[in-house]
């Protein structure tokens, strides 16, 4: 199986904010007080890949319209409008247009509300309600899949937690999630009940410690289900090296036909020398005798699998 892609991403923006000041109660003063951006990115993809009659030429611009609240009494109102459009010809597989004789380049010609949510803000907590972006940690089992042109999104209830400058706790429940495969897709929305919590705790300044659960109940796809536990570890040992480990477990959940458990442990040392980095590392995505393997499906899965977006998913067997 043979796939070279190659993608060019420009990105321009422009922000207007009012000036900070005193603001008196009411919509009015909240409207009057905020702020508005504009942000564009053109993105050229091109994939030559085995078994497909053409190559991949996605050449889309994201517009994005993004208008922040001013705050009252700790309440700020977000909202978020993306637009995606092909510039020229559309000669790649959108997962929705129908051509399927290019290969897929997942940025599909949508206009969607991206966030649409109302925060409130407190001296040691915040909470959101509504549609909006959620990324924990390094994005390796929740983030936002910026990569694609149309992001990963949640309608949920969020709260986050810092009670001090060395712990953080930050919880979840979603309702929905809003993939980039865009509202045309019957991948595009996924309903259920998920639970993400992750809470860090800096033991010094230089090292953090993790823990984390991802409760998943997909109403559909129901083989999607499961629940994840685990832990993480940053440190910096030196000022050159900078270890980094994790180790997960997970089962499956709600209808989950498959009745499986599997684990996940990862090992990283970055030493730096005279501005270079180099980062070996080991990571296991295991399986259950041949069951299922262990899964991340709302992870920005192409900075661990391959930019490539080919590998997004675990083979249920071991091969050697």
């Amino acid at each position: 199986m043979k796939k070279s892609l190659i993608a060019l991403g420009v990105v321009l923006a422009w922000q207007g904010t009012a000036q900070a000041q005193s603001l008196p109660d009411g919509i009015a003063s909240a409207v009057k007080w905020g702020s508005t951006a504009v942000q564009l990115r053109y993105r050229y993809e091109y994939v030559d890949q085995d078994k497909t009659a053409n190559p991949a030429n996605a050449s889309t611009l994201k517009s994005r319209l993004t208008w922040n609240s001013g705050v009252v009494n700790g309440y700020k109102g977000l909202v978020e409008v993306d637009n995606v459009s092909v510039i020229g010809a559309e000669r790649y597989n959108s997962t929705v247009n129908g051509l399927t004789s290019y290969p897929t380049v997942a940025d599909p010609e949508a206009t969607v509300v991206n966030q649409a949510a109302l925060s409130y803000s407190a001296d040691t907590w915040n909470t959101m309600l509504g549609r909006q972006r959620i990324v924990h940690g390094n994005e390796r089992f929740v983030g936002s899949v910026a990569w694609r042109q149309l992001e990963q999104t949640f309608d949920a209830a969020h709260l986050v937690v810092t009670p001090n400058s060395a712990l953080s706790m930050d919880y979840a429940y979603s309702w929905r999630i809003n993939t980039v495969f865009g509202p045309d897709s019957p991948n595009g929305q996924l309903d259920g009940n998920f639970h993400l919590f992750r809470t860090d705790y800096k033991v010094t300044g230089n090292q953090t410690v993790s823990a984390f659960a991802y409760l998943l109940d997909y109403n559909d796809p129901v083989s999607n289900s499961s629940n994840t536990y685990g832990v993480e570890y940053n440190g910096t040992l030196l000022p050159f090296l900078k270890p980094h480990l994790a180790y997960a477990t997970q089962t499956d959940a709600g209808d989950n036909p498959t009745d499986y458990s599997a684990r996940y442990y990862l090992a990283e040392l970055a030493a730096s020398w005279h501005g270079f980095t180099l980062t070996p590392g080991y990571e296991v995505l295991g399986s259950d005798a041949g069951k299922k393997g262990f899964t991340t499906p709302l992870a920005t899965l192409h900075k661990f699998q391959g930019f490539a977006d080919k590998f997004l998913t675990t083979p249920r067997q071991w091969y050697s």
